[in-house]
């Protein structure tokens, strides 16, 4: 380390160097040097592997670790290395699984199965949504038929077993695929049991041909032995799958200790197949002991005092002599007027970033796209929906097609809306496709004087000295029906505020949000409301934020079912006589009197757990934490500072 390592850091490399220290947890909270920790322990390790999320990252550790006993290599790598060690040489191929799917529901369809005839309908039903077939296309498959590929790969990272129904219906819900069955469908079981053809038939063909989901599933579920190594360092370990989990146990030598790195409250992840309990997971599977790496060398006080009412039970410090810095808002479509060099601009959504960064293009002006292959999703989705100078309202047909019979709720209708906004933005004024891709062209690398837009979801690794979130009034997703979901919502939120080095801006959308307050109270799980305002009146910022110590993460499939108290416990404490006095009590921060004055209000609480109560509290009146303080009202509209 260039530097003398801080306290909290000793206090991990004396860990590491005690050979009765234990496997440790090193809880590293945003900016606060988490990669230089793990690369400095490598001091104190005669030899051990170093397990790295991409191989981009592998690469930069494998430099800083020359020299050192730690190996730096991927999950993938270390997977595909146990599948290469008893002899197989595959090639990669990423269609393999579309493959697989293609050819069995070609068998299916001959034989008149159930699945291929549901199918069918949900199709046909689509194309009359739409006015009827075109006589010049074949038939397009249905839900069912599109989803079981996304089924396929949650499967092999969650290691679902396809025989137990209700862990795949569990399954598809938390990684919101949108499966049009339910509980109680006679095609349930049909379905998994294709399920389970499909996975075979991939591990038969697993010596000829893998994809990705493969590397690091198969060692799982042929029972592959892995390289082994008696120290196992582990970074970002809230974003590991169940198979990248069952990977690392593998690596580990008999007697060995892991070092895992991570921070639970920027698990954003589920969707993808992260685990969202991983962290608690790993620390009750190895056994590990948690050591503290909270001071953040990256952001302002003010910008911690945010990051601290988002996650209050696990608050991190600013450095010594951080600067205060600054937290405010100002309207959004003011924002390509202030937006300078080496901004960080971050949004919820991709579309309304596109749309941002099209209206730069439009004046000239330098922009960058960060972290996710905008030009492949945006000419897939021309390319399907049959866009064309001569068709240019070809995207709205496709996405009504899509759509067509889906619930309202259903999460997989803001990744379609997502991908048409998108591309319909991107081709606005295009004469073909090939003006398209030179457009996206312009958006990717870097270029001198560029701010850089980015989705929450591919912002962590990036920092700014000025960032603005985009659209806040977006997160908490109204589709986030679960508690999982909403964590994770949380978690976006914390993400993207503690990306700002020394300023913090929310850009707020010229739009009032329709039945906010009825939404908050019919699921009280609001981590920031951040109400937008018409143009005439300047932007406001409420702090409404959930979580308290005893909460963690929870897990994967727990419901919001009563943490926050339901509708009716709300309303109650709203209207009661005593509402006034908790009140107050809970603003001055004497919550133990809260809670009892709410208990004895509500007969209904008093055998729930404290956290509940504060749980609903914490919705009601906000934080115990003070708050935004106006400072003062500019053209830009009210400043807010911590």
């Amino acid at each position: 380390m260039q530097h003398p390592p801080t306290p909290e850091q000793a206090a991990i490399f004396d860990a590491v160097r005690d050979p009765h220290g234990g496997s440790i947890f090193v809880d590293a909270g945003p900016g606060a040097g988490k990669t230089t920790t793990a690369v400095g322990v490598a001091q104190y390790i005669p030899r051990g592997l170093f397990l790295a999320f991409n191989k981009a990252i592998a690469a930069t550790l494998g430099q800083r670790l020359q020299g050192t006993g730690l190996e730096a290599r991927t999950v993938h790598s270390l997977g595909f290395a146990a599948i290469r060690a008893v002899g197989a040489h595959p090639e990669i191929d990423g269609r393999k699984y579309d493959k697989i799917l293609r050819r069995t529901w070609d068998s299916l369809r001959a034989t008149g199965h159930p699945l291929v005839v549901r199918d069918d309908e949900l199709a046909d039903a689509q194309t009359e949504a739409l006015g009827g077939a075109s006589p010049t296309k074949k038939r397009p498959q249905g839900p069912l038929y599109q989803l079981l590929g996304a089924l396929v790969d949650a499967a092999r990272l969650d290691l679902v077993d396809p025989a137990d129904e209700a862990a795949v219906l569990d399954l598809a819900a938390r990684r919101e695929i949108g499966l049009p069955l339910e509980a109680g469908d006679p095609l349930v079981g049909p379905l998994c049991q294709l399920l389970r053809v499909l996975l075979l038939t991939g591990k038969e063909q697993a010596g000829t041909a893998l994809d990705y989901t493969d590397m690091v599933w198969l060692p799982w579920a042929v029972g592959l032995a892995c390289p082994q190594y008696p120290w196992v360092v582990a970074d970002e370990a809230q974003d590991l799958s169940r198979a990248h989990q069952d990977l690392l146990r593998r690596a580990l030598a008999p007697g060995g200790r892991v070092l895992a790195v991570g921070d639970r409250y920027q698990s954003i992840y589920a969707f993808a197949g992260a685990d969202p309990a991983a962290v608690d997971r790993l620390i009750a599977d190895f056994d590990l002991r948690t050591l503290p790496l909270h001071t953040t060398f990256r952001c302002a006080r003010s910008v911690v005092g945010v990051a601290n009412a988002l996650v209050s039970e696990r608050p991190i410090a600013a450095r010594a002599g951080a600067g205060e810095g600054v937290v405010r808002t100002m309207h959004a479509e003011n924002l390509n007027e202030v937006l300078a060099a080496g901004d960080l601009v971050l949004c919820r959504v991709n579309y309304l970033l596109v749309e941002l960064a099209m209206e730069r293009l439009v004046q000239g002006l330098p922009v960058v796209f960060k972290g996710r292959d905008l030009a492949g999703g945006v000419l897939a989705t021309l390319r399907e929906a049959g866009w064309s100078p001569s068709n240019p309202h070809a995207v709205t047909a496709w996405l009504e097609a899509q759509t067509a019979g889906m619930d309202e709720d259903d999460p997989a209708q803001e990744g379609l809306y997502d991908r048409a906004r998108c591309a319909t933005a991107v081709a606005r004024g295009c004469n073909s496709l090939g003006e398209v891709e030179r457009k996206l062209a312009r958006l990717s690398g870097s270029e001198e004087g560029a701010p850089y837009l980015a989705s929450i979801h591919a912002a962590k690794g990036l920092e700014a000295d000025r960032v603005f979130v985009l659209g806040p009034e977006l997160v908490p997703s109204p589709r986030a029906a679960t508690k999982v979901a909403w964590v994770q919502e949380r978690n976006l939120q914390y993400v993207a505020a503690t990306r700002a080095k020394e300023e913090l801006v929310f850009a707020l959308r010229n739009l009032e949000v329709p039945g906010e307050e009825q939404r908050r109270r019919e699921r009280p799980w609001s981590v920031v409301t951040l109400t937008p305002t018409v143009k005439s009146a300047p932007p406001t910022l409420q702090v409404a934020v959930i979580g308290a110590p005893e909460i963690g993460v929870p897990e994967p499939d727990a419901e919001p079912d009563g943490a926050g108290g339901p509708v009716d416990e709300v309303e109650q404490l709203l209207d009661h006589p005593e509402g006034p006095a908790i009140e107050a009590a809970w603003r001055a921060g004497d919550v133990p009197n809260a809670v009892r004055l709410t208990r004895a209000a509500l007969p209904s609480l008093r055998g729930q757990p404290e956290v509940d109560v504060r749980w609903l509290l914490r919705d009601l009146f906000g934080p115990v934490w003070s708050g935004f303080q106006r400072v003062d009202a500019g053209d830009e509209g009210v400043r807010e500072d911590v």
